[in-house]
Formats: structure tokens, sequence, C-alpha cells
């Protein structure tokens, strides 16, 4: 019953218990989700490949749903469409595209699974984190890092599977990297890298020694790893989230630095877009041989510009890969990614695809995040470092897009908690960034 004065005193109690449990549920979601993603179901898998595969798993799709469904019916708010869908209208409609270019992919069932898959995790992801407040998911994923950085150590000091005794692929330099817990040395570097970033850029709530002390362990297993990408975009990302941090969105010249800023990272989409120009000048073994595996879906591309092979159809998925048509067959047979966000999202959903995808996971969230005034410094700089990171891996790794990538899992927690403050241009009062603090 509302009185003359306000809400009944029951009322707002009874309201204050559902907003705590709710936040109660989204944690352990949130925690439960990233460490079913990073560690697996079966961590101590003898082949890096297994993880990559095990999309098709009975266990790893009802595992996913049921995290999904439990944060759906525990996180619920009667009535409110938008805090209930949570994603912003630009993700929303890549979904929406993604989603349409199964219907011309050559395995539907594959496809349409992945699909599945990358969207509920996206979701989750955003759902808890929305729901959480900005404090609360940092304090949550730092916890869960830190967790699979000490399950990593005891992996390397006792268990065989903690670091690379075998020959992955036609990788034989991958002998001796580390890997902990997880399944290859490529999941491990990003990892660290994420550690570092959540611990160095904003330091609420850490003592210094205690702060420093998990940021070094993580950087010893960044280089024991020998994950140059991930070395080489941590560098990168942290010059960045350093040099963003006294940017002023109010200042005479925000502008002009916002305009540069965006143009730097929407460049991977005319490098894409001249890419068979651009190839010919490049050395076939350079990037550890990468660039071999990036002319495969060039060639692939030269002819389905517009449409690609459909969403999430032209890797693993047997003989009906498009790698076999126009590549190298050791690519198509042992190769289990382009080793490049860009490309593969142009293979797989055409380029009109891959603009909207940099747009929808990239540009607009920078946008939003320089244009904001009421974002703090030391959350801007952690937010810049998560996407310059996320961008710039990309080029070396396929992280857009995917369910069971390490990359898109924090990008989405940056994007949605960037969603939480007001858009640049509105004065819209969104109380929900403070959430927590």
């Amino acid at each position: 019953m509302i009185g003359m004065f306000g809400a009944d005193p029951a009322i707002q109690s009874e309201n204050a218990r559902a907003a705590t449990t709710r936040r109660y549920w989204a944690a352990f979601c949130l925690v439960a989700y990233l460490l079913y993603v990073i560690v697996g179901l079966d961590p101590l898998a003898a082949d890096g490949h297994n993880a990559l595969n095990s999309d098709g798993s009975a266990l790893n799709q009802l595992t996913a749903l049921g995290l999904a469904l439990l944060l759906m019916l525990t996180t619920w708010h009667r009535g409110q469409v938008a805090a209930n869908l949570a994603l912003s209208i630009p993700v929303l409609l890549l979904a929406a595209y993604t989603l349409m270019s199964v219907s011309w992919s050559a395995v539907p069932d594959i496809a349409i699974r992945r699909w599945g898959q990358a969207i509920i995790s996206i979701w989750v992801l955003w759902r808890a984190s929305a729901e959480l407040g900005y404090a609360r998911t940092l304090w949550y994923v730092r916890l869960t890092l830190v967790i699979v950085l000490a399950m990593n150590y005891f992996a390397v000091i006792f268990l065989d599977h903690g670091i690379h005794h075998y020959i992955l692929g036609d990788e034989a330099d991958i002998i001796g990297s580390w890997r902990g817990i997880l399944n290859n040395k490529n999941v491990a570097g990003p990892i660290c890298a994420f550690t570092v970033i959540f611990f160095a850029m904003d330091k609420r709530g850490l003592r210094g020694n205690v702060r420093w002390v998990i940021i070094v362990l993580a950087l010893v297993f960044l280089g024991f790893s020998q994950s140059k990408s991930s070395m080489s975009g941590l560098f990168i990302a942290l010059i960045a989230g350093l040099a963003i941090h006294s940017y002023d969105p109010r200042s005479h010249y925000a502008a002009t630095i916002r305009s540069m800023i965006l143009f730097a990272f929407a460049l991977p989409l005319a490098a894409v877009f001249f890419a068979s120009s651009l190839e010919p000048l490049v050395d076939p073994y350079a990037f550890t041989g990468r660039v071999r595996i990036w002319s495969t879906l060039i060639l692939y591309a030269q002819d389905h510009f517009w449409t690609g092979a459909g969403y999430g159809s032209f890797w693993r998925v047997g003989d009906a890969t498009p790698a076999l048509s126009v590549g190298e067959r050791w690519v198509a047979e042992i190769i289990p990614s382009g080793h490049n966000g860009y490309l593969d999202l142009q293979a797989t959903i055409g380029y009109p695809g891959l603009v909207l995808a940099v747009l929808a996971l990239v540009i607009i969230p920078l946008y939003r995040l320089l244009g904001a005034s009421m974002i703090p410094a030391s959350c801007r700089s952690l937010f810049f470092t998560v996407i310059t990171f996320c961008a710039w891996n990309n080029l070396a790794e396929s992280q857009f897009i995917d369910g069971k990538a390490v990359d898109q899992l924090f990008l989405t927690i940056a994007i949605a908690l960037i969603g939480l403050a007001p858009l640049p241009y509105l004065n819209w009062k969104i109380p929900a960034f403070s959430r927590g603090r």
C-alpha cells in the first residue's frame, strides 16, 4: 500500500530483500558461467582441441542452458522487458543478423547450435553484470580470475597436464609452454592478460601488496605460456589504458580525440576490405604461419563477400568446410579457427556482418565510453584496456561472437557495464552504473 508520504516500509523492505536475492544469484551465475567457459567441464582433457569441439557436447549445452534458465528465473524483473532482455539494440541486431545467416549455411544444425551458445553466453554475462553493477561485477570477476590463476599454478607444479608435452598440429614450439588447468596456451595467455588488466587498471577494494603479487604471478605465467599475441596485446592495451586515464569527455579536444580513437579501431575493417590486395605483400610464413591460414579466408571471401558461409559454418564442420575447396588441405583438417577474428567474421557472416559486429562490439561501446562524463577515470581506463586488448588480440586469434571464446567473455562484461552509463548525447539518469559502489 502506498501512503501519502511514499512507499510502505514493509514494501520497501520486501523490495530490498528481493534485490539482494537477485544479486546473490546473479553473482553465482556470473562466476559459474565464467568458470564453465574458461576451465570447462573436462579441464584435464589430453587434447587441447577437445574444448574447441565441445560445443556439440550435450552436457556442455545443458550446462549453459541451465545456468541461463537459473539466472532468468532468479533475477526476473516483473514488467521490465528491457531489464530482462538486457542486450543493447546494436547487439540485438547483430544477433538477428547472425541468426539470419544460418539460413544459407551448409550445416544449419551445427550453426544454430553454435549461435545459441554464443547468444546464451552474451546474455548471461550481460544480464548478471547489469544486475550486479560495476563494483560487484569487478569483485566477482577478480575472484574468478584468482581462482583460475591458483588452479593454473597447481596444475603446473603437480600435474603433467600443466605443461604442453606434445605437438599440437604442426607447432613444435608449443612443447614446454605453460597452460595450467586450461586446454592450451592460447587460452592461458588471454586469461593471464585479463588478470593483469582487472587488477592493474582499477585499484578499488584492493590492498597494494596483494594486488601486485597477483599481477606479478599472472605476468610470470603469461611469460611461460609463450602466448606472443597475448603478450603484445597486453602491452599495447595497458599503454592505451594508461593514456586514456587523463581523458576528459568535457574538454575542448574531447571530440577530436574521440574521433581519432574510433577511426583507429575501425581500421581493421579497411584492412579486411583490401585484404586481397595486401596479401601478396606479406610473407606467407609470417606471424607463425598464420598468413597461410588467412589466405584461405581471403580466397573464400572473394567469392562470398556479402554473405559468407553462414555463422559458425566455416571451421570444425567436417567435410562441409569451405576451406577444403579454397585452401591447403592441412588448414582445413587441422586448424580449428582462422586465427583472425575479423577475417573469420567476413568468411562466416560476410562483410556487412563484419561491419555490424565491429560497430556493436567495439565502435559504439567506445563512443559511449568516451562520451559519458559520469564514468570515473579508473573505470574508463579499465574498459578501454579490455576493449583494446580484445580488438588487438582478434588480429591473431578468432574471439568475436563465440560462446567459448575467452576474449568475448570479458568484452561482453565491459560492454554491459558501459551500457549502464547514460548515452553521451542524452541526459538520461540511469543510477545502475553506481549500483554496488
